[in-house]
């Protein structure tokens, strides 16, 4: 009796830590907790679209320290531009969907995920050429490495 109520113990402790370091694991793993820190830009792709058929892209490589974002625990974002002062407004993440206040023209970055100390995500966007007057559907890709927590 004794060795079977001593069992039933050893179970149940090792059901608790077992269940707390997975609710514990999941909480580390968020979105949300894992962009947290200062990621330099490295890659921006632009594919420009018209009537849904890739006409062109290009391939934007960023130089070191030309621009970087610092995602704070408090809900801001960090700008830092080569050349300008830092520059801070707030954000939220919804899922995959990062929305960055920007007075009245929010700026949404979606599919925003982290895979170990790279960052990516995706906007869209139109675009006009001036000679043309043709308007593509643009979408981005972007790629920043994280620099610090």
């Amino acid at each position: 009796m004794k060795k079977q109520a001593y069992i039933t113990g050893l179970l149940f402790i090792f059901l608790t830590l077992t269940l707390t370091s997975c609710k514990k694991d999941q909480l580390a793993t968020s979105i949300g907790d894992l962009i947290i820190g200062k990621w330099k830009m490295q890659i921006e792709r632009q594919v420009y679209l018209l009537d849904n058929v890739k006409e062109f892209e290009y391939i934007y490589y960023y130089k070191t320290n030309e621009l970087a974002y610092e995602f704070t625990e408090g809900g801001s974002i960090i700008q830092y531009r080569s050349g300008y002062l830092p520059a801070t407004t707030t954000f939220t993440l919804n899922d995959n969907l990062l929305i960055i206040e920007n007075g009245d023209a929010d700026i949404e970055w979606a599919n925003v995920a982290v895979n170990g100390n790279t960052l990516t995500w995706e906007e869209t966007g139109t675009y006009t050429d001036p000679d043309t007057e043709i308007t593509y559907n643009v979408e981005y890709y972007f790629t920043a490495t994280k620099s610090s927590k």
